[in-house]
C-alpha cells in the first residue's frame, strides 16, 4: 500500500530502472480499491452475522487516544519526505528517520518524567537509551528470517540465471497454454500462489520477478500484446502476496487461526475467500493499464478511473460474498460479478452496463421485502 509499501517495493523500482515515486503512482489505485473491498467484506459479514458495533460509550476518547500517540508520526513523516520529496536513497531515508526515532524515545522518556514530577532527568535518558538497546535486539532477531530468505532468494535467482531454468519454465507454460495469453496469466498466477507460499515479501517478490515475470513478458509479446512491464511485476507481485494465506501452506492463516483459535486450513480457505477481491485486480490491470494510471490524461480522466474500479470493486464484493441490502439470489449474484467486471474494465459501454445490473439489482432488493437469513437491521 503506499506510500512506503515495505522493502520489495525499492527492489522493484531497482529492477525496473523506474523511479521509486512512479512506483507508488502506479500502485495507487489497486492497492486502495483492494482496501476499500476488504472494508465492504467485513461490514456484509457483519451484516450477515448480526454483529453489532461498540456501544459509544465504551469507546476510548478520540482526540485523547490520538494526542497521547501523535508524536510517533514523526519518523514516518520525516522518511516520507526524505523518500518522495528529498528524493534520498530508501536506505539513507531510513537511517535518518531512524536517527530521528532514537531521539524521540529519549524525548519521550524525559517528558514522562517531568509529567510524572520525577527529577531524575539522567535516569530518564538510561530508561530511552534501555528502549533503544532492546529495539535493537528485537530488530536484529527479525531480520534474520528475512535475511536468511533473501539469501535463499539470491541463490535461486542466480541458479536461474547461471543454468537458464527460467527460459525452461516459459517453454512449459508456452506448452501448456498453446500461446493463449489467458491461459498464460492463468498459470502464472498458480505458479506465484505455490512459489510464494511460506516465502517472505521481499524474498517472495525477487523469486516471482526472477522466475515468472521474464514468462509472462515474452509470451505477452508473442501474443501481439504490449503491456507495460510495470504491470507484469505487479500481477507477479499481487499473488506471491496472496500465497500468504493460500493454503495449505498461508503462513498469515497459521498466524490467524492461532489468535483465533481456529483450524489454520479452515481459516486459510476463509481467508482465500476474502481475498478473491484482489486476485482478480492482477488480471484487470494487466489487459486495462489504465488502472495503474497509465495513459491517463488528465485529473478527471484519473477520478473517473477510481470511482468506476471502486463500484466495480464493490459489486464483486458484494457478489461474491451473496449480501447487498439483503441476502442475494443466484441471478443477483451473477449479475453483480458481471457488473463489476464491467466496471473495473475502462470504457463509457462498460460504465454503462456494471451500473445498470447494479441498479436491476438495487430495484429487486427493495420490492423484495425485508431482509431475508438474517436478523440485520441494515446497521453494523
Amino acid at each position: 500500500m503506499p506510500p512506503v509499501m515495505g522493502a520489495a517495493a525499492f527492489i522493484m523500482a531497482d529492477f525496473l530502472g523506474l523511479p521509486y515515486a512512479q512506483i507508488i503512482v502506479h500502485a495507487f489505485v489497486p492497492a486502495v480499491v483492494s482496501y476499500i473491498g476488504l472494508f465492504a467484506v467485513a461490514h456484509l459479514e457483519a451484516l450477515k452475522l448480526d454483529l453489532k458495533a461498540l456501544p459509544r460509550d465504551e469507546l476510548p476518547n478520540f482526540w485523547r487516544t490520538l494526542r497521547s500517540g501523535l508524536h510517533y508520526l514523526i519518523p514516518v513523516a520525516v522518511l516520507l519526505h526524505l523518500l518522495i520529496i528529498a528524493r534520498l536513497t530508501p536506505e539513507r531515508s531510513a537511517l535518518n528517520a531512524t536517527f530521528v526515532l532514537i531521539a524521540l524515545m529519549i524525548v519521550q522518556q524525559v517528558v514522562r518524567a517531568r509529567h510524572r514530577g520525577d527529577a531524575g532527568i539522567v535516569a530518564a535518558v538510561r530508561a530511552g537509551v534501555l528502549d533503544i538497546i532492546e529495539g535493537f535486539a528485537a530488530g536484529a532477531r527479525n531480520m534474520v528470517t528475512i535475511a536468511i530468505a533473501t539469501a535463499a532468494a539470491g541463490i535461486i535467482v542466480g541458479v536461474v540465471t547461471m543454468t537458464g531454468l527460467g527460459f525452461g519454465l516459459t517453454d512449459i507454460v508456452a506448452a501448456l497454454s498453446r500461446g493463449n495469453i489467458y491461459a498464460v496469466l492463468t498459470l502464472a498466477a498458480i505458479a506465484s500462489l505455490i512459489l510464494g507460499m511460506g516465502v517472505p515479501t521481499t524474498a517472495n517478490y525477487i523469486i516471482m520477478a526472477a522466475l515468472v515475470a521474464p514468462v509472462i513478458q515474452s509470451l505477452s509479446r508473442a501474443a501481439g500484446l504490449d503491456v507495460p512491464l510495470v504491470a507484469i511485476h505487479l500481477f507477479v507481485f499481487f499473488f506471491g502476496i496472496l500465497a500468504d494465506d493460500t493454503p495449505p501452506v498461508g503462513l498469515a492463516a497459521y498466524a490467524a487461526a492461532a489468535i483465533a483459535r481456529s483450524d489454520p486450513i479452515k481459516t486459510g480457505i476463509q481467508g482465500f475467500i476474502y481475498d478473491m477481491r484482489t486476485a482478480i485486480l492482477p488480471f484487470l490491470f494487466f489487459f486495462n493499464p489504465e488502472l495503474l494510471l497509465i495513459n491517463v490524461h488528465s485529473v478527471w480522466h484519473g477520478a473517473h478511473v477510481i470511482l468506476t474500479a471502486t463500484a466495480g470493486m464493490l459489486a464483486f464484493v458484494s457478489g461474491t460474498q451473496g449480501y447487498f441490502l439483503r441476502r442475494l439470489a443466484w441471478y443477483e449474484r451473477a449479475m453483480l460479478v458481471i457488473a463489476a467486471f464491467a466496471l473495473i474494465k475502462p470504457g463509457v459501454a462498460t460504465d454503462l452496463i456494471g451500473t445498470g445490473f447494479i441498479a436491476v439489482v438495487y430495484l429487486l432488493q427493495r420490492l423484495g421485502g425485508s431482509p431475508r437469513g438474517g436478523r440485520s437491521s441494515g446497521r453494523a
